[in-house]
């Protein structure tokens, strides 16, 4: 509280009006100088100002305004001895809370215009409260709708309190009937435009667009959900098929939005069943265990029925022949017979329904004896994480096809390297083929078919290290792109590597890196 007023009685007299403390008032400043009252204002802060308008060198009405503008929420009292207008006018214009007359001010009056000052503070707190938890509400909309639909994919969820829950999301469910829709980036698109690293940052902005498209589309909601975009229609049941044309129509507006603007693909599958919404939870679980029937589906928007279902199989000769083959074409860097028979390969599997596991394996074992046999020498194991995630045999082929040429065109450059060392190339490959075994140089030299001893001297003159430094540099690469481009917990990413002690693994990581594995998540954070 800050009173104001050049006579020196009056100021005295006012704050011997009241009990001050006893309206909750500590701290009453005083000063009979505009310019001190200033000072004052700027240290001390306030929350009420009682000020004489009829002031030397400032007056109350030009010192209340820069009060404003320090504290724009500052309740200001005018005390003056003139009933003019033009003073009344000017003050009600600052929004005062009150105008007094010194010559008819008394301790009542002085009271309920405190009263009234304070409780316009206490307002503006709560709203100002109100306005802070919407603004973080806001921001972590996209946080709790996850959250969310975490919890429906996870069943149990009470349905009453789920459509509660739902509406303060801003999502209104008024009917008991939904569709579900799960939405996949095609990685395959991404290639040659973006990079792996950028994938989630991608998937963030394809739900940016499917939730302002779903604002045009009553009844659908867009989530975010793992690495999917979750789609979910809330409908009528009138026994039409209108509910189902307008969720088509709208997953194939946000294909076109997210090519327009990304230039990256989406495939969508819709389940066709009429859901509840405490049934989400089974048909998601559903998908999941026979999203691979649906492998050999060629279209972007493909409309699932529970109640079909195929036989898969595993990879024939004739398959394997082929891969065969595009090694070969492969290695001889005809380009376009690889092409033709990554096609011809495709189509086989395709047609003979082979089981998309043993199939993405296949690849995954062609990929890696090709970096092997073109002496490649950056390994990239995001493609093969790409591969493993591949949920279609379009987007299988299309990830091989860009790797094929990237592998092609590096082959075509002049090679200075050691690599070239036939053994070294097939050293590279057993280590790479024994990636999470304890492998010896005495395991090695017998794969070479060459005596251990030979074989230590025979390293160490073509590379200049030693076996197991070089394996271990070896394994420490890899599991440096894994621990900075995937959310693997270390000690997974050892065990995959052959490290079954943590302890052990961080102390050889930094090493050869200069820091733990937890210091380098910490430091690309």
């Amino acid at each position: 509280m800050l009173l104001i007023d050049d006579d020196a009685l009056m100021l005295k007299y006012l704050s011997g009006l009241i009990q001050w403390d006893e309206l909750g008032i500590s701290k009453l400043l005083q000063t009979y100088s505009s310019v001190k009252a200033l000072e004052l204002f700027k240290q001390e802060q306030p929350d009420i100002v009682i000020t004489d308008i009829g002031l030397p060198q400032i007056n109350g009405l030009q010192l209340a305004d820069q009060f404003k503008r320090m504290k724009p929420d500052v309740r200001i009292v005018f005390l003056t001895c003139h009933e003019e207008f033009q003073y009344l006018k000017q003050a009600m214009n600052m929004n005062a809370d009150e105008y007094l007359l010194k010559d008819k001010l008394f301790a009542s009056q002085l009271e309920e215009t405190l009263l009234k000052s304070m409780k316009a503070l206490q307002q503006h707190a709560v709203q100002e409260a109100r306005d802070s938890y919407q603004e973080d509400f806001i921001r972590n909309l996209d946080v709790l709708k996850t959250s969310f639909f975490d919890q429906l994919a996870g069943g149990g969820t009470d349905e009453q309190a789920a459509v509660q829950y739902a509406r303060r999301l801003g999502v209104k469910w008024r009917y008991p009937s939904f569709k579900l829709g799960i939405g996949h980036i095609q990685q395959s698109s991404l290639y040659g435009r973006y990079a792996q690293k950028d994938m989630e940052l991608l998937r963030y902005s394809v739900y940016n667009i499917a939730s302002e498209i779903s604002e045009r589309h009553e009844g659908i909601s867009a989530f975010r959900y793992r690495d999917y975009l979750m789609v979910l229609m809330n409908y009528r049941n009138t026994g039409t098929g209108t509910p189902q044309q307008d969720m088509e129509r709208y997953m194939v507006e946000v294909q076109r939005q997210v090519e327009s603007f990304l230039k990256i693909q989406i495939r969508f599958v819709c389940c066709m069943s009429e859901l509840t919404l405490g049934g989400i939870a089974d048909a998601y679980k559903r998908w999941q265990r026979e999203r691979w029937q649906l492998f050999y589906k060629g279209t972007d928007l493909l409309l699932w029925r529970w109640d079909r279902h195929c036989l898969l199989y595993p990879v024939p000769g004739s398959l394997k022949a082929c891969v065969k083959k595009v090694e070969s074409a492969a290695l001889e860097g005809t380009e376009g017979a690889v092409m033709k028979l990554l096609e011809e390969m495709g189509r086989e599997a395709s047609e003979k329904f082979v089981q998309p596991l043993e199939w993405i394996a296949l690849c995954t074992e062609l990929m890696r004896s090709l970096e092997v046999k073109l002496s490649v020498r950056a390994k990239d194991e995001l493609f093969y994480l790409s591969l493993d995630a591949a949920m279609s045999s379009d987007e299988l082929i299309g990830l091989l096809r860009w790797r094929m040429n990237e592998l092609m065109e590096q082959s075509d450059k002049p090679q200075h390297s050691k690599r070239s060392e036939p053994k070294l190339q097939a050293i590279d490959h057993y280590i790479m083929s024994h990636m999470s075994d304890n492998i010896s140089s005495i395991d090695i030299a017998h794969f070479l078919g060459l005596n251990p001893s030979y074989f230590s001297r025979y390293f160490k003159r073509l590379t200049g290290m030693n076996i197991t430094d070089y394996m271990h540099r070896y394994k420490v690469g890899v599991a440096e792109q894994l621990l900075r481009n995937s959310d693997e917990k270390v000690e997974l990413v050892a065990a995959k590597l052959g490290y079954y002690e943590r302890s052990y693994f961080s102390k050889v990581f930094k090493k050869y890196t200069g820091l733990t594995p937890t210091e380098l998540r910490e430091k690309i954070k």
